[in-house]
């Protein structure tokens, strides 16, 4: 601040305060923008995952539609097999 306060200490004191004061301030100022920033990435970030997951979901549901379906046929071919092979354990003269 180089202007001189007639060599009064108080008065020096006072500005060096309020230098440190607005230094300070304009530090967190500066730090507030940045978390502002990091916010903002932060939101857009959380919008792209919440569609991923959303996307992935739906994935998800597809599969395990598909997945009992398949389980229904092999159930019924599994069963269609175990009669079949049952029918020729029991038959006369059995598998020999």
């Amino acid at each position: 601040m180089g202007v001189s306060n007639g060599d009064n200490p108080r008065l020096d004191r006072i500005e060096k305060i309020l230098e440190v004061v607005a230094n300070v301030q304009q530090d967190m100022q500066q730090e507030h923008q940045m978390l502002l920033r990091a916010q903002v990435v932060l939101g857009d970030n959380m919008a792209k995952l919440s569609d991923h997951l959303i996307k992935l979901s739906e994935k998800v549901d597809k599969l395990a539609d598909v997945q009992k379906a398949h389980a229904e046929d092999t159930d019924e071919r599994l069963g269609a097999l175990i009669k079949i092979v049952d029918d020729l354990v029991r038959r006369p003269g059995g598998l020999a």
